[in-house]
């Protein structure tokens, strides 16, 4: 049999980042070509593949894989054709996702519509997933639809567990002025899950991290990186501790003996030392450019949004603003706190900031006259009829007095 990859040492196929689905579809599109002959596509094929462009877009955002080259293109075109799609099952699963009146965008699919699918396999078989972009029957989508959104609050639940107790092991038995690399392991820590938890470590302490499910005298792991530590390299200096692994720069998956969890943690952390230095463990921002709050009009929102779809190799810009005094009185926001909103001004320009996340940050305002610089992505809010700027706040810092 032909094993089809972009990758591949001497294959000329000139754009090396497909996903799988782009690979499937450049297939599909051959073998169209190849049944047609001389003539052009059939309008049956032409009409197949038109409308698996959807499908496409949808497994390049999931992919994570970079929207540059083809995959712009499949993501550009594939969003609109989601957003406009027949599908019995995308047009269930839409609808469960809350998205039915929205414009379909990357991060929709990468935290709304890809979760919901992914929870089928992540906790159980992925054959629902797949029952439900293929079936016909709009009653049969909707239960499947249903049944994924259940799936999908539970596999939450486990997450949210999960991270709270690898959380919690960080602070109890990582000292981490001297580790260079997290590896945590467990009991009744779900497989399917880890690989999630493990990039939320990674965001919050700034190593790489392998999440490890014991299971009777085996572990099955996931692990993420940061840009610095190249994990599939870093991994095979520690392979005599591994039964198997798999992965690339950034993620990898492993099993390994209970047994050899300490002599593994030693090595990967021997290992990252050599690799990283201080200063690679310092999460940076790109900025884009420094604005004053006056610059930023709609028009320039919109602007900056011919740049889309941004994702993976092509991130949304970021801005960066300074000296902006914090307007009014600060407030948390959403169903926990979890989120915090406010006002800065700057000379006589005040725009309203959502920061995501970032509920803890309530308490570092200043309310002492300091100013704070901010780091965001300018989004266009419109209510009423009539737009507005805000700003979606990426990072804070409190300035020292003038």
């Amino acid at each position: 049999f032909a094993v089809i990859n972009p990758k591949t040492a001497g294959n000329p196929y000139p754009f090396k980042d497909l996903s799988g689905v782009g690979v499937a579809f450049k297939l599909a599109w051959g073998i169209a070509q190849s049944f047609s002959g001389a003539k052009k596509v059939s309008a049956e094929f032409r009409d197949f593949l038109v409308n698996a462009v959807s499908l496409v877009a949808l497994g390049t955002v999931a992919d994570v894989v970079p929207l540059t080259g083809e995959n712009r293109i499949f993501a550009t075109f594939g969003l609109g054709a989601i957003q406009a799609a027949t599908s019995p099952g995308l047009r269930a699963l839409i609808d469960v996702a809350g998205l039915a009146d929205s414009e379909i965008k990357p991060g929709h699919i990468a935290f709304r519509i890809g979760p919901r699918l992914n929870a089928a396999g992540r906790l159980g078989s992925a054959r629902l997933a797949v029952e439900l972009l293929t079936t016909d029957s709009g009653d049969r989508a909707r239960q499947i639809a249903k049944q994924l959104d259940d799936e999908n609050r539970k596999r939450q639940e486990i997450e949210a567990r999960i991270l709270a107790e690898a959380t919690e092991k960080v602070h109890k038995e990582v000292t981490l002025d001297s580790t260079h690399a997290i590896v945590l392991a467990a009991e009744e820590w779900h497989a399917g899950v880890i690989g999630i938890v493990a990039s939320k470590i990674v965001d919050e302490f700034y190593r790489p991290a392998v999440l490890i499910a014991l299971d009777g005298d085996l572990g099955h792991g996931s692990a993420r990186s940061i840009p610095p530590f190249h994990l599939f390299n870093g991994l095979s200096a520690c392979s005599e501790r591994l039964i198997a692994f798999g992965g690339h720069a950034q993620a990898a998956g492993l099993r390994i003996a209970r047994n050899e969890v300490p002599a593994f943690r030693e090595s990967l952390n021997a290992v990252a030392a050599q690799m990283l230095s201080k200063d690679d463990l310092i999460p940076e921002m790109q900025i884009d450019a420094e604005v004053m709050l006056a610059q930023l009009s709609a028009a320039l929102v919109h602007e900056l949004e011919r740049l889309a779809p941004c994702g993976q190799g092509n991130p949304s810009p970021v801005l960066a603003a300074t000296e902006l005094k914090v307007a009014g009185k600060p407030q948390l926001v959403g169903r926990k706190g979890q989120h915090l909103s406010f006002y800065v001004r700057q000379a006589t320009t005040s725009l309203k900031a959502i920061a995501f996340g970032m509920g803890d940050s309530y308490a570092a305002l200043p309310k002492d006259g300091r100013t704070v610089a901010l780091a965001f992505a300018p989004k266009i809010n419109t209510w009423g009829g009539r737009e507005s700027v805000e700003l979606e706040v990426k990072d804070i810092k409190v300035e020292a007095p003038a």
